[in-house]
């Protein structure tokens, strides 16, 4: 007798293999034959958290437990029929994908995934009752950098105890003696040997950015600052740092700069420049920039991008976006997005959070990408005396003539580089985070979180929070995390609740 598994395996009657006798437990106990159909048959009846159990018996149960069928049926009652339409076309990708990390897709393990529960392992209590502003992962997943309203930080490490791990306090400090209000965001620079640092200051109406540099004992030594607006810095390079100086040059009307730092500004020499201005942005609806991210796409697919900027008339070459109705659910394009690839050759783009054109004024609900066309700072050359530079640069930061008039619109548009390509959001933004694999950006808003494709920005997926989370006027910053899995992001308006979504 020939029996068709659930895998469509022809297998013959265990009468017509090995003629030796076999006891009643081992013949439960087999990998192979009838025993291994009727365990499938029995564990379909099965509830998941059983289903796990019994693969814990044995070995044979355990390859009867892995059946594919039977987690895919465990996943109806949790999944809508078009989460498992989208389920399906992934595990599909993920069979003509070559990747390693993708050649393991598990129906289990999606299944896991959705009944998993959340439990808080520990707390900690922020001395001096401050309210915490920022929290920042390492990339090593080791160290958090926590910083609050009181102008203190904490590098928080994780130690091994008891045979197992836990989070000790490693280092931190007040940044009041500098003359900071609060510490507002954090950032670690790839690697993890530096910390990025950014604050409002309580006598002056701007803000400033630090640079630490962290040795072996784990302290932290300042090596840059630098002038920032509120939106901070981010990383460039391991050594390099984008910082943005917004300029008010007529009512309502202003350009953002974009600088590029170098972080190891002490070992620069007299001729090599420490700082230099790469990209000048109009602020559209007379809305700040209120976050960036520099992200590495294939060049090949920029070219494609500028090639067809290029061929369209100048007043439309910024093409625009929109989240339709009916992307809540994972699209094709999400998953390729979602997919490694590796790139021979890459190229940087700035993704920055600001106002959409024609949008409500003040408020920064669009997305843009601008090319970064090199990340290292280039030769400095001085003709000019030393006195003659000072001279020129404080005629340049003084404020404008009264006789002059104020430059129109299309005269400051003419300044500024125009973004290769815009994506209007449905709300606010609170947080930008590049997918671990670098093909999409999610972006967290008051809504809920939406995800955009890298470097065109087109909408592939977004999730909605299920109610409007209360609004709280304390100050924070909170950074979405993105993983293959789920979508960490604040639930609203600074709320003090942080939501968890399925990014399947």
């Amino acid at each position: 007798m020939d029996v068709e598994t659930l895998e469509g395996d022809n297998i013959e009657d265990e009468d017509a293999e090995d003629s030796e006798d076999v006891g009643f437990a081992s013949a439960w106990q087999r990998g192979d034959g009838v025993a291994l159909a009727i365990l499938r048959s029995v564990f379909s009846w099965l509830e998941g958290g059983s289903l796990v159990r019994a693969a814990g018996v044995c070995r044979a149960w355990r390859r009867a437990a892995a059946e594919p069928a039977l987690w895919r049926r465990r996943l109806l009652p949790r999944a809508a029929p078009p989460h498992l339409r989208a389920l399906r076309r992934a595990a599909v990708a993920a069979q003509l994908h070559t990747e390693s990390s993708w050649s393991g897709w598990s129906w289990r393990r999606e299944y896991w995934l959705t009944a998993a529960r959340w439990r808080l392992q520990s707390r900690e209590l922020a001395a001096g009752g401050a309210c915490v502003t920022h929290a920042a992962l390492s990339h090593a997943a080791d160290r958090i950098a926590v910083t609050a309203d009181d102008a203190s930080f904490t590098v928080w490490e994780r130690v091994a105890a008891g045979g197992g791990w836990r989070w000790a306090r490693g280092w931190g400090g007040s940044l009041r003696a500098r003359g900071w209000a609060a510490a507002g965001a954090a950032r670690w620079a790839p690697g993890d040997a530096r910390l990025l640092l950014a604050g409002p200051l309580a006598l002056a109406d701007r803000w400033e950015l630090l640079v630490l540099r962290f040795d072996q004992n784990g302290r932290g030594m300042t090596e840059v600052r630098a002038e920032c607006s509120s939106c901070g810095g981010c990383w460039a390079s391991a050594n390099t740092f984008v910082t943005l100086i917004p300029r008010l040059l007529a009512p309502a009307r202003a350009v953002t700069t974009v600088w590029l730092n170098a972080a190891e500004q002490k070992l620069q020499s007299e001729y090599a420049g420490v700082t230099v201005p790469v990209l000048r942005i109009y602020n559209e609806a007379a809305a700040h920039i209120t976050h960036m991210l520099i992200a590495e796409v294939p060049a090949e697919d920029l070219e494609k991008l500028e090639q067809k900027n290029s061929t369209t008339v100048a007043s439309e070459s910024v093409e625009e976006h929109t989240l339709e109705e009916g992307e809540d659910c994972p699209t094709p394009e999400y998953w390729q997005a979602t997919l490694p690839v590796l790139n021979e050759v890459v190229a940087h783009v700035l993704v920055a959070a600001m106002g959409a054109v024609g949008g409500e004024r003040g408020v920064a609900r669009a997305l843009g990408a601008w090319e970064l066309r090199a990340l290292a700072l280039p030769p400095l050359f001085a003709t000019a005396s030393l006195a003659e530079r000072v001279a020129r640069r404080r005629s340049r930061a003084g404020p404008p003539s009264q006789d002059e008039p104020p430059p129109s619109e299309d005269e400051l548009r003419a300044l500024c580089t125009p973004p290769l390509v815009t994506c209007r959001l449905r709300n606010r933004v609170l947080g930008l985070q590049i997918h671990p694999n670098g093909g999409c950006v999610w972006a967290s808003t008051c809504a809920g979180a939406e995800c955009v494709s890298l470097p065109a920005l087109r909408p592939l997926m977004r999730v909605t929070a299920a109610a409007s989370a209360p609004v709280s006027s304390l100050p924070y910053v909170v950074q979405p995390a993105a993983s293959d899995d789920y979508i960490a992001a604040p639930a609203g308006d600074g709320s003090w609740m942080v939501r968890v979504y399925a990014a399947r």
